[in-house]
């Protein structure tokens, strides 16, 4: 059994405080076996930590689009913002990567909205149907529904902003997760959807202000 975790921001991110250091630390208490960092419009830091943790780093990117954010998966470039929703895609598609929906209900968090998702949910590989950092928990069950309808696996990742609340929340597979298998994998997954906690949800204003600080 692995536990993966899709969701989560380094210090990279303006709004994230996870380091390498607590990425190796949590890969090597068991916690958590693979862990995506998707740090907002950047690769470089899921680089940097995938060349020196290896394969249990997936390197993926929090991409905002002119629709609100979607994340790609299994990425060699980074892809800019502030495109359509449909470029972002094609590009996440060009590098052979795996399109993954983070909290796409929730406006307020930058999801992209149920009838944007309905327009492209046939070029979707994942959805986050649950997130450790949502006001909302879960997704509509008419919408879980129709994702099941149409074999579009879930996901449940952390989207953590820092260590208190990492390793919380994650999905369950049954053998070691790459580009070419983990969608599958995903079809029987166990979830493990518990909530990272009050300080985790304040942790992107936290470290926003200290950043800021620092400066």
């Amino acid at each position: 059994m692995y536990r993966i975790d899709l969701h989560s921001h380094s210090i990279n991110s303006t709004d994230g405080s996870i380091t390498i250091e607590d990425y190796d630390k949590i890969i090597k208490s068991g916690r958590l076996n693979y862990i995506a960092i998707t740090d907002h419009n950047s690769i470089d830091y899921a680089k940097k930590a995938n060349a020196k943790l290896g394969e249990n780093i997936i390197i993926g990117e929090e991409i905002m689009t002119l629709s609100g954010e979607i994340i790609g998966l299994y990425l060699s470039e980074k892809i800019p913002p502030k495109l359509s929703l449909e470029e972002t895609i094609n590009q996440i598609k060009r590098q052979n990567g795996l399109v993954y929906l983070p909290h796409p209900l929730e406006n307020i968090r930058k999801g992209i909205g149920l009838d944007n998702l309905k327009k492209i949910i046939d070029k979707v590989d994942i959805v986050e149907c649950y997130n450790g950092r949502s006001f909302t928990t879960s997704i509509k069950d008419q919408l879980l529904k129709e994702l099941k309808l149409k074999n579009i696996v879930c996901a449940s990742g952390s989207d953590s902003h820092g260590k208190i609340g990492f390793g919380r929340t994650m999905t369950i597979i049954n053998d070691k997760p790459n580009k070419e298998n983990l969608v599958q994998l995903l079809k029987n997954a166990k979830f493990i959807n518990r909530t990272a906690g009050p300080i985790s949800r304040f942790y992107p204003t936290l470290n926003r202000l200290r950043a800021k600080y620092d400066k």
